[in-house]
């Protein structure tokens, strides 16, 4: 069982958060994350997505999302029907990510961050004890 967890970009905003449903053991959890191109006439021929589960902030600062972990390893390309991305290999506990949109002059600054909190389910209950014994 995979969960998958939409996150959106709202321009307005510097962190958006979600808290997704808790993971089981042994499950891999994904996290798709979708945003709207630049504003035209910039037409970015490809896009990147970064990652990180240390707090980029600093003291009211962000660092700049291009020193996080790369995501992707393929271009994501500007002609997509929907700007999207899905990490297969998200961590569980809380992460950022953000988007950089480049092409041949060079890559964008930052989107802004969202921030996603994948928490470990507890363990099931035990089923079905019984009594195997009883000593003196």
């Amino acid at each position: 069982m995979k969960t998958q967890i939409g996150l959106f970009f709202i321009m307005a905003a510097a962190v958006v958060g979600v808290i997704a449903a808790p993971v089981p053991q042994g499950t891999l959890p994904t996290v798709t994350i979708a945003w709207d191109p630049p504003a035209p006439p910039q037409t970015p021929v490809w896009y990147n997505v970064y990652k990180t589960n240390s707090n980029p902030s600093n003291g009211g600062t962000i660092n700049p999302c291009t020193s996080w972990t790369k995501v992707n390893s393929a271009r994501i390309g500007f002609f997509m029907i929907e700007l999207e991305y899905t990490d297969n290999n998200a961590w569980r506990g809380l992460s950022w990510y953000a988007v950089t949109a480049e092409d041949e002059n060079g890559q964008s600054e930052c989107s802004n961050i969202v921030a996603v909190n994948i928490p470990l389910a507890k363990p099931g209950r035990p089923l079905n004890p019984i009594l195997k014994g009883i000593t003196p």
